[in-house]
């Protein structure tokens, strides 16, 4: 019950209680003799007018208060003059003292009632303060289950990520979480720096249904932006952003929003890593962050990756030509002959030796060799199908396996090569000449099932094609 209608209940009791006592005391003073048992009773009750007095004073407050002590006092003196006049004066002073203590009680109980609604509105506002905190750490807690959500998912990526080092399979777990962290995405592309183009290629993407091919496979305005600034990027609106004007650029279409990260090591940009949505300001600055930190985490993972493929590369390449040791090939061989024989399919084994190599050396030099050498890598890997093993199987000897190649094919194959590279034209020490190769052919499973078999025939017919003259392929 609030406190202004507590007072009206205390006073009405009051006025009530009053009202009775006065009544009860009407019949009493009616007796024409006092005895000590009725002046007790009269001076109880007397007692009782001036309590409910009092609380008529706390209750309606001093107006009232001062009203009921004055109409008690004139109500007691009346009936004792009017019955018993010796005891007037000495029961209508403590009537009349009444006053002055109610008053006194009401100053003091209305003050300590003042400080008691002052506190209970400050603990009301302290009530209030608190449940907007409440509501206000509430907010910031459930935003923080979020983050907490998302980094939770990102040490899940770190995992990943230190579970492999497959350079494809390192791009794949990147592009896969990317697009899974961030939300639901209309694509996400994944760019490398190609090291002797130095320019973006294409590496990985993800799209969603209905989404339009994507055309730009050496990237756009933004990758360039990217690549040159080394800075994340974040567009809410293609067709507004001031840093980009797009007359004249090519650009896919169907994409208005976009956020993108550079993959750095150092100070070197190698990748960039975008996503696109067709809808406009549908990244915000958190996910611009947090594709940050996803960029920062699968360069260091894509780094060691490329590291790793390349300690690998170094053991199973030639330094020189970059082409396969023999070692590999030697092991490629031997597994291509066990799956030729299960599956019934052909393939070929060509050894090249280059003509008078020796003679190039004494006359122009090793640097000059060398340069030979690089120059017949390219030609290969430029001539052959993807699958086709080019190794350098020693000194100035080649080995190609000519997979999915009967003996025929392997010598049109060869024939071809071998003109090839005749009718290249190689400077060494400004001068301008030419190289000539001797190839032997033999196949498989016409004339082997067997590696060792394979490479014996083949070195015998690749020294038959010397005796007859060089700069020819022999097959038989």
């Amino acid at each position: 019950m609030s406190p202004s209608k507590t007072r009206l209940v205390l006073g009405a009791f009051a006025v009530t209680f009053l009202i009775i006592t006065l009544l009860a005391v009407y019949p009493v003073f009616s007796i024409q003799s006092l005895s000590a048992r009725n002046l007790g009773f009269i001076s109880l009750l007397i007692l009782l007018v001036n309590i409910c007095t009092i609380f008529v004073w706390i209750g309606w407050g001093k107006v009232c208060g001062l009203v009921a002590s004055v109409f008690s006092a004139v109500f007691i003196y009346f009936f004792f003059v009017s019955h018993y006049p010796g005891f007037a004066l000495p029961y209508l002073l403590p009537t009349l003292g009444s006053i002055f203590v109610g008053h006194k009680f009401a100053d003091k109980f209305f003050t300590l009632r003042q400080k008691y609604v002052m506190k209970i509105e400050k603990t009301d506002e302290e009530i209030n303060l608190l449940k907007n905190k409440i509501s206000t750490d509430r907010g910031e807690l459930s935003h923080l289950d979020g983050r907490l959500s998302r980094f939770s998912y990102l040490n899940s990526i770190i995992e990943k990520f230190s579970s492999s080092l497959s350079k494809e399979e390192v791009i794949k777990i990147i592009v896969e979480n990317a697009y899974r962290t961030i939300g639901k995405s209309d694509r996400i592309l994944l760019f490398l720096v190609d090291p002797i183009k130095q320019e973006l290629k294409l590496t990985h993407s993800k799209k969603v249904n209905e989404v339009p091919y994507i055309k730009l496979k050496n990237g756009d305005i933004f990758d360039r932006w990217i690549l040159k600034k080394r800075q994340p990027l974040l567009v809410k609106d293609i067709n507004t952003d001031f840093r980009f004007s797009l007359e004249g650029e090519k650009i896919d279409k169907g994409f208005n929003s976009i956020i993108a990260t550079p993959l750095t090591t150092e100070d070197k940009v190698f990748g960039v890593l975008r996503l696109d949505s067709r809808k406009k300001s549908f990244y915000t600055q958190d996910d611009l962050r947090l594709l940050d930190v996803i960029s920062d985490l699968a360069s260091v993972a894509l780094q060691n990756a490329i590291l790793y493929e390349r300690v690998s590369d170094l053991a199973i390449t030639d330094g020189l030509t970059s082409l396969y040791v023999q070692k590999f090939f030697k092991e490629r061989l031997s597994n291509e002959t066990v799956r030729s024989l299960k599956s019934g399919k052909s393939f070929s084994l060509a050894l090249i030796d280059i003509d008078d190599f020796k003679e190039y050396n004494d006359k122009y030099g090793h640097t000059a060799g060398d340069l030979v050498l690089r120059r017949l890598s390219e030609i290969f890997r430029e001539s052959l199908r993807a699958g086709d093993i080019a190794a350098r199987y020693g000194g100035e000897e080649f080995a190609l396996i000519l997979l999915g190649r009967d003996k025929k094919s392997a010598v049109s194959v060869s024939e071809s090569l071998r003109k090839k590279i005749e009718n290249t034209s190689l400077v060494l020490r400004r001068q301008k000449t030419a190289v000539t190769v001797s190839i032997g052919i033999a196949s498989c499973p016409d004339d082997s099932t067997l590696s060792e078999d394979l490479i014996r025939d083949a070195d015998k017919r690749l020294y038959a094609a010397k005796e007859k003259g060089k700069n020819r392929v022999c097959a038989k």
